[in-house]
């Protein structure tokens, strides 16, 4: 996560099929989450990345990106 902001997307699997992976911004598709929903707790992830970004900044720790 850079200083200029931006988004928080990842990666994930599920259970069973550790192999596969699936991009976070398809999951209001896949599994028909209203989009206001997702947008709203992707934004809550968004500041809870930024303080841990704080965090690794205050401990001279290497910046995620």
């Amino acid at each position: 996560m850079s200083e200029a902001g931006g988004g928080t997307y990842f990666f994930y699997n599920k259970e069973g099929d550790l192999n596969k992976f699936q991009y976070s911004v398809e999951i209001p598709f896949k599994y028909d989450i209203d989009t206001d929903t997702f947008e709203y707790n992707d934004m809550k992830l968004f500041d809870l990345c930024e303080k841990l970004r704080l965090v690794f900044k205050e401990n001279g720790q290497e910046q995620e990106t």
